[in-house]
Parts: structure tokens; C-alpha cells; sequence
């Protein structure tokens, strides 16, 4: 039987706002990668293509006014090359128009995909697209976990970069079961930390960057750690912005499906305006195309 989830889907939004305020400044070398410092996370929430598209993991904006795609993958698969376009369509609906848009798509792998396994490049003829790759595998774990259980233990303050690493130090092993022994190790670590805005940024964080690898039953014990703090909120309005989202999306499906029938049974656009008023013109162009379509 699967295990069941609770933790909230939008937990890398709830990461977002969090270290936005923390570190607007911070950079990705942590990763391996050389990127300009963050200027500022975006909301994810972009216009989609398709219903059931994926909700990409991070959007960040360079100091260099470059939008950077950020996707963490636990496996390497070929086809998901055609996700990490369908992220680019979405983020360029919403920038296109303003000058000199530059996109980056960058894939963090966890220790489970080495290097030598990923292809970073996908060439079909007209269409040519290279991607950024970073491989966790490739992060020096023990030396870093040994250099974090020193300072917290000494009670040292964690600098930016410290704090960045403790967050994704689980990904950095392969193997689901080590990547949950470490998780475990950080968790506990975070406790003895004496600053409480520093360790709740820390396991809120951990939580998000984690989520796929993070058992229930440790996630339920963080955030109870968490407590109703600051962050224990934002998780509470992210869950109810969540479900708000659900709704308006099936009401916008309803709307969309009585307006095709509408049109499909004759029904005059004015009475399509006048019943469905928030899709009618979308529906009435695409009824118009699919017309134009059968009729050439």
C-alpha cells in the first residue's frame, strides 16, 4: 500500500517566500552551478497548456534579468526533455514582451543519476535545446555534514552558503533510505540550533526541497517542531490557496465544457456570452478555428 501524503503541495511556494526574505542575494553555487545571485523567486502558478501539466519546481530572476527554470529529478529520463519545454512555453507567456528575455532551464539531479548517465542536449532537426544539468552526486557530503554538526554543535553561526547546503545535503546521497537516515541527522541538528528563525527557515526549507524523498511520519514531526510560528501559518494559507485554486479550476472546466455544448447545439454567441461570460470569447474562437478547419 502507498504511503500516504499529507504534506502540502505547494511547499516549494511556502520555501520561496521564506527565502526570499532570508536570502535575496543568494546564489546557486552551492549546486556546482556558476549563475549570477538571486534577485528575486517567482510564483510558479504560470499559465498553463494543458490541464494536467506539471507544476514546474522553482522560478528564479538573476540579477542579470535572466529567468532561470529550476526541476529536481531523482531519475534521468529522456522524454522529460519535453517537460522542460512545455516549462519554457509557460514562462514565455507570461515575460514575452519585455526586452532582452533571456530563459535558462537548469535540472538538479539527487545522487541517484551520475553525470555519465544524463544527456544534456535534445536534437530533432529544427528543434535544438540544450539544458543546464548539476548532479548532487557530485557534492563532497561527508566533509560538509562533518563541517555542519561542528558549527552547530560549537553553536557557530551557519553562513549563507552552510545554510543552502544543509537544505539539500539529503539529496546529496543515493538511495532513498540514506537520503531519509540524513534527513533524520539535519532534523536533529536543526534543533540544537539556539537562533528559531534560523532553524525554522532550515527545516521549512528542507521539508520542500525534500518532499519526494521525506517520509511522512519525519515531515509531520518537523512541522510540529515548526509549531505555529510565522512559517506554520504561511503552510496553513498555502494549503488553503491551494484548494482554492482546485476550485476555480473546475468551475473554469464546467464553464468551458457548457459553452462548447452550447455552441456544438447552435446556441447564438450572445447567449454564450450572456450564460458563460469568462470563457465565452476563448471558446467561440477556438469553435470559430475547428469551422474554419473542416470547412478548407
Amino acid at each position: 500500500m502507498a504511503e500516504e501524503r499529507d504534506i502540502t503541495y505547494h511547499n516549494k511556494d511556502v520555501t520561496s517566500k521564506v527565502i526570499t526574505e532570508k536570502f535575496p542575494k543568494v546564489s546557486l553555487s552551492v549546486y556546482g552551478l556558476d549563475t549570477p545571485r538571486i534577485k528575486q523567486l517567482l510564483p510558479t502558478n504560470l499559465p498553463r497548456i494543458k490541464v494536467n501539466e506539471l507544476r514546474l519546481d522553482n522560478l528564479f530572476l538573476f540579477e542579470d534579468g535572466t529567468y532561470a527554470i529550476i526541476d529536481y529529478e531523482s531519475t534521468y529520463e529522456e522524454k522529460n526533455k519535453i517537460k522542460y519545454l512545455q516549462y519554457l512555453t509557460r514562462v514565455l507567456q507570461r515575460y514575452l514582451g519585455e526586452p532582452d528575455l533571456k530563459l535558462r532551464m537548469i535540472v538538479i539531479y539527487t545522487a541517484d543519476v551520475k553525470r555519465e548517465d544524463a544527456k544534456e542536449s535534445l536534437d530533432v532537426g529544427d528543434l535544438k535545446f540544450t539544458l543546464e544539468q548539476a548532479f548532487l552526486s557530485e557534492l563532497d557530503s561527508e566533509p560538509i555534514l562533518e563541517n555542519l554538526t561542528r558549527k552547530i554543535t560549537m553553536g557557530e553561526e551557519l553562513n549563507d552558503e552552510e545554510k543552502m547546503q544543509f537544505i539539500i545535503l539529503p539529496l546529496s546521497y543515493e538511495g532513498l533510505k540514506k537520503k531519509r537516515e540524513m534527513i533524520e541527522v539535519l532534523f536533529n541538528l536543526a534543533k540544537q540550533l539556539e537562533d528559531e528563525e534560523t532553524q525554522i527557515f532550515l527545516l521549512a526549507a528542507m521539508i520542500a526541497f525534500a518532499d519526494k524523498v521525506i517520509d511522512n511520519k519525519t515531515a509531520n514531526e518537523m512541522k510540529g517542531w515548526i509549531g505555529m510560528t510565522k512559517i506554520a501559518k504561511l503552510f496553513e494559507e498555502e494549503k488553503k490557496e491551494a484548494v482554492k485554486e482546485a476550485m476555480e479550476e473546475k468551475e473554469r472546466e464546467v464553464q468551458l465544457d457548457m459553452a462548447r455544448k452550447m455552441l456544438a447545439d447552435g446556441e447564438p454567441e450572445e447567449k454564450v456570452f450572456r450564460y458563460v461570460p469568462k470563457v465565452a470569447a476563448e471558446v467561440i474562437k477556438e469553435y470559430s478555428e475547428k469551422q474554419n478547419k473542416e470547412g478548407q
